[in-house]
């Protein structure tokens, strides 16, 4: 299976989505949802189209996790992708007046993967942005395989 076939599975997505992310390209979460999801995401008659992508720094996100999660709210059909720590990270330093009038129910897909997944995190996140129409389905614990791929993916021994 290629990228085309994995990015399309990967959620379904409206046609007016568009990819928030603050991860790093040098990651290979960051590399695919920032920049390959957003070029390969098939249209709806299954050609590739692409998606609008809002990417941010990884030191803004840091700086004040609140932009990451109005960004979220600020653009429609939102898709992201962070490890699990970003997550705790956005309920711990967002503060109430950083979402005073923010609406997240456009919030398609959180993915919460690329380190260990705690529940007490999603349902401490789902908690604290839920009443500000998070929809409790969006968060999407997932385990990466990244460096299986990496491993079965190397060449045979007569190739080298």
């Amino acid at each position: 299976m290629g990228p085309r076939p994995v990015v399309a599975t990967a959620a379904p997505l409206p046609p007016d989505a568009t990819l928030v992310s603050w991860l790093p390209f040098y990651h290979d979460m960051g590399l695919i949802q920032g920049v390959f999801a957003s070029l390969l995401t098939p249209s709806e008659d299954g050609g590739l189209h692409g998606r609008p992508a809002m990417l941010m720094s990884p030191v803004a996100f840091l700086q004040k996790p609140a932009r990451w999660i109005q960004q979220l709210a600020l653009n429609p059909h939102t898709f992201t992708a962070a490890p699990n720590f970003a997550y705790e990270l956005a309920v711990k330093r967002t503060k109430d007046e950083d979402l005073a009038g923010l609406d997240l129910s456009g919030v398609v897909v959180m993915i919460n993967g690329a380190e260990r997944v705690h529940g007490a995190t999603v349902r401490r996140f789902n908690d604290r942005f839920g009443p500000y129409g998070l929809p409790e389905a969006a968060m999407r614990p997932s385990y990466g395989l990244a460096e299986a791929t990496v491993y079965v993916a190397p060449p045979s021994s007569d190739a080298v």
